[in-house]
């Protein structure tokens, strides 16, 4: 074409236009070109089968083929296994028949039409029968295996347009089985194609991965086959939907939909992801049905539907709706589908919008919610709602959407499903972010939008059911990010209040119950059972991450679960995980793991017995430095103050049954246990570092209780309080074990369990050791968020101005000023405080007196420790003010020098760099 414009001089408008076009479509034609190449090989041919009328050809030949050479666009291809059968011959006698997989290229053309199944050659006489062509001379011969690649025999080609896709059990757990009896691993992944022309293939997409030397070591049910599986099926719906869309086009509308309506394709629209057919889908089905209906002045659909789902969305974009936008919402036109055509459901039951929950397509919600679609569903295989759907999913973009609809019957919010799990029990123990991952964020916004509307993780129903506390349940899993999202959402301070759902003539009644039981009892050990889980994987030789193991030990610590509490279970028996445990501590279930991983050392490879050690020693650690003490007594089934109940066993047969002898776990004085658990060194070093933490001041607001005349009553409930014996480690009170009170937990407790103190407003209180871990990080973290800082705007004043100034004398007395400033606001922070108003008031009379302190010695001991304290603290503070003065004047020191390299370097730079 260039050579034939060169050589004329003709100027015609029309003949440039028609040079132009076929230089398009040749560059069209070559991209066509080069991605077909990029999907099945460079300079490859596809060949089909001799006989056109061929049922697995689809009525395809090779002149047809080679007639749609430069217009043929490819979508798709990937390598499959295809499920075949095949039966061995040995000498003549045919034997068994087995399932086999043979790989096979799968290969979507989007022009034309059509699904693919690609093999190679087998050998040249093959190649010859499928080319019409005798290629006898090149057999055996270097050309051979070049002619072999160079062609693909079609095996199998399926009209899109007739196909239909059955989905894997892997991909979606709602489907049917695509193969009845399995016989085969990889039968489990498959997914089947069905074609008029043939009954139905079926496929897997599971590749052969890399060091996967034999089957046993490729799994067909991970998240990498999921991926790959989901991957193919996607790529297969989208082709068979869009050909359906074509198709659906060339016919007559009134018929093209009444077949769309007969087929339910508006489950294939929301699999396919086809948001914009989806909402073309039901406009079209609404004019149909409404032959009267006129739009207002040819308005763009797609523009209307871009205005509903942009008011949707900006509702979505924060946790609190809108009282504006809720009424332009519902002055907008309802378009309402006949309930057998919005709801419709299909062959397992579920209606359309229930599969855009699924996929989490919240725009396919909103428009199926437009078009009158029933919220209130409920799957009858497994009882769940759209608000378990989404829970799951952790969609809380979806849960909003559900929760805004007012004009039709709404949602049960706490309705369980056949587990007896609420959608908010189930958004926490098994939902899951996009592609499966873990989101806590997304966790956080899901229980915020659900506990905001009422929300809760039992129901009245759930009492039926033997459901384990999901904060267990994120224990047990090592999930300490979503433990972290929930624990801020539960009640963990004292004193501890429940929720009792009560049942009256089939309606709920929520009443708030005062809880008696521990912490660690009202939420089910999670503590113990983190360690006793630990035990499980030794036995099994499982590893689990030291950071995400350790991490969940020092978050429950941190939440204020007693490290040294005893395991109290009413029935034993019914606890397979903490039924043998009962009486032990944290540091107890510890040594056990030790004593197990001494005991199944041999049998283990030497990197997993040292992993699984290290784990060991960071949480004897973890426990310690949290107020674990050796000392304790061994385990014992029983506390001893309590009534005997009938299924509780005594210890000898507690230790006949668990296979755990209970009398060696007294760790103080078994240097073994001690050497286990990474030696006394170790172990003395953490258990210093916690002694020598000082007192904590918390918040007047958090102030434990202080009437020391009222009495704790006793209660027989798990963890409860006993005045004979100490609620945490059972130890009985005498006259050499006094008994005292935890003044948050509002328990006794001994001296042991009880040897760190708050301060309220200059005063101490006993506490537990457990609520003194929970209110030092309480503080530390606050100090995070809100920095403590002394006449900060003083400060940031003398700064700026001193910053402002250029003389460097100016600069000095900047800083002189700075510092006078800093130290006096510290003399005001130090003698201004609670210790110094103690002092003032003692000695004017103006402070009410203690009841146990009402005789002058006690006051002057008091006034002496509260000195000691002052001094301590002065000493404390003088340390950190000269070191931030230091820091200070080596920061402005260092901007001086800058300042000056910089009034250098531009010097420099006008003068030259090299004159």
């Amino acid at each position: 074409l260039d050579e034939d414009t060169e050589d004329t001089d003709e100027s015609d408008d029309a003949e440039v236009h028609k040079h132009k076009h076929s230089n398009q479509v040749l560059d069209e034609a070559e991209k066509f070109r080069i991605m077909e190449e990029m999907h099945i090989g460079p300079a490859t041919e596809i060949l089909f089968p001799p006989i056109a009328n061929d049922s697995l050809a689809g009525g395809w030949d090779n002149l047809r083929w080679m007639s749609l050479s430069g217009s043929r666009r490819i979508g798709f291809s990937r390598v499959v296994f295809q499920r075949t059968r095949d039966q061995s011959t040995i000498f003549g006698i045919k034997g068994n028949i087995c399932i086999i997989f043979p790989a096979r290229l799968l290969v979507l053309y989007q022009h034309p039409q059509v699904l693919l199944l690609l093999r190679r050659a087998t050998d040249m006489e093959e190649l010859s029968r499928y080319t019409e062509i005798d290629l006898s001379d090149f057999a055996n011969t270097d050309n051979e295996m070049h002619m072999l690649k160079h062609y693909w025999i079609a095996e199998t080609a399926l009209d899109l347009a007739t196909c239909q896709l059955q989905l894997s059990t892997i991909t979606t757990h709602y489907a049917s089985k695509v193969i009845g009896k399995i016989r085969n691993d990889r039968e489990v992944s498959c997914f089947a194609v069905r074609s008029p022309s043939i009954e139905q293939i079926f496929l897997s997409a599971v590749q052969i991965r890399d060091g996967a030397k034999s089957k046993e070591e490729l799994s067909f049910t991970d998240s990498v086959a999921f991926v790959e599986t989901s991957t193919t099926e996607v790529a297969i719906t989208e082709a068979i939907c869009h050909a359906q869309v074509l198709s659906a086009q060339e016919e007559a509308q009134d018929l093209a939909w009444k077949h769309q309506l007969i087929s339910g394709t508006l489950f294939s629209f929301v699999l396919s992801g086809n948001v914009k057919a989806l909402s073309e889908a039901l406009d079209r089905i609404w004019l149909h049905l409404n032959p009267t209906t006129v739009q207002s002045k040819e308005q763009d659909p797609s523009a209307e539907l871009k205005q509903t789902l942009d008011g949707a969305w900006r509702k979505l974009s924060g946790l609190e709706s809108d009282i504006k936008e809720q009424k332009k919402e519902s002055s907008k036109e309802q378009r309402i589908l006949p309930d057998n055509i919005i709801n419709e459901v299909d062959g397992h039951g579920y209606p359309p919008i229930y599969y855009a929950c699924r996929q989490r397509m919240n725009e396919a919600m909103a428009l199926f919610i437009r078009y009158g679609a029933s919220i209130d569903y409920t799957a009858k295989a497994n009882s769940e709602t759209l608000m378990h759907v989404c829970a799951r999913n952790l969609d809380f973009n979806g849960l909003q959407l559900l929760l805004q609809v007012r004009d039709r019957p709404q949602v049960q919010i706490n309705a369980i499903n056949s587990e007896g799990e609420s959608a908010l029990y189930v958004a926490v123990a098994h939902g899951r972010g996009v592609n499966g991952q873990l989101d806590p964020g997304a966790l956080d916004k899901c229980i915020t939008i659900l506990k905001g509307s009422g929300g809760r993780l039992f129901s009245a129903m759930s009492s039926a059911y033997s459901l384990q506390h999901p904060l267990v349940s994120l224990a047990l899993n090592y999930r300490k990010n979503d433990l972290a999202v929930l624990m801020e959402h539960l009640s963990l301070e004292f004193p501890l209040s429940g929720i009792l759902d009560v049942v009256r003539r089939n309606s709920s009644v929520v009443v708030s119950r005062t809880v008696e039981e521990s912490l660690a009892a009202l939420y089910g050990y999670p503590l113990h059972s983190v360690l006793a889980k630990f035990n499980t994987d030794i036995k099994l030789g499982v590893v689990p991450k030291k950071d995400e193991v350790v991490g969940t030990i020092g978050l429950l610590l941190h939440k204020g679960f007693e490290v040294n509490e005893r395991v109290e279970l009413d029935e034993p028996s019914l606890h397979d995980l903490l039924g043998r445990f009962v009486g032990f501590s944290p540091i107890q279930l510890v040594a056990v793991a030790a004593v197990e991983l001494e005991a199944v050392g041999p049998t283990l490879k030497e990197t997993v017995y040292g992993e699984l050690d290290s784990v060991l020693s960071s949480l004897a650690q973890e426990l310690i430095n949290g107020g674990a003490r050796i000392s304790l007594e061994a385990p014992v089934s029983l506390q001893r103050s309590r009534k005997q109940k009938p299924d509780i066993s005594t210890d000898s047969e507690q230790t006949e049954a668990s296979g755990i002898d209970r009398s060696n776990l007294k760790i103080d004085g078994n240097e073994h246990l001690i050497h286990l658990l990474g030696g006394r060194d170790k172990l003395e070093r953490a258990q210093a570092g916690y002694v020598e933490l000082g007192k904590v001041m918390i918040d007047a607001a958090k102030a434990p209780r202080r009437d020391d005349s009222s009495n704790i009553e006793d209660s027989d409930a798990k963890g409860g309080n006993n005045e004979r014996s100490c609620a945490i480690c059972w130890k009985q009170f005498s006259l050499l074990t006094r008994k005292h009170r935890c003044r948050i937990s509002w328990r006794h407790v001994c001296e042991e369990c009880s040897r760190k103190r708050v301060l309220v407003n200059g005063k101490e209180y006993r506490v537990s050791d457990g609520q003194y871990v929970h209110a030092k990080v309480s503080v530390k973290n606050s100090l995070v968020k809100e920095p403590f800082a002394f006449s900060q705007s003083n400060i940031a004043t003398i700064t700026t101005k001193a910053t402002t100034s250029s003389a460097p004398g100016g600069m000095a007395r900047a800083r002189r000023q700075r510092k006078e400033a800093e130290e006096k606001a510290n003399r005001e922070s130090l003698f201004g405080g609670a210790i110094m108003e103690k002092a003032s008031s003692f000695l004017f009379g103006e402070d009410e007196q203690e009841q146990h302190r009402s005789n002058s010695d006690a006051q002057m001991s008091g006034l002496m420790t509260s000195l000691d304290e002052t001094r301590n603290a002065l000493l404390e503070r003088g340390d950190k003010l000269s070191s931030l003065n230091e820091k200070s004047e080596q920061m402005v020191s260092a901007s001086e020098d800058f300042a000056k390299m910089a009034t250098d370097l531009r010097k420099q730079s006008e003068r030259g760099f090299f004159w």
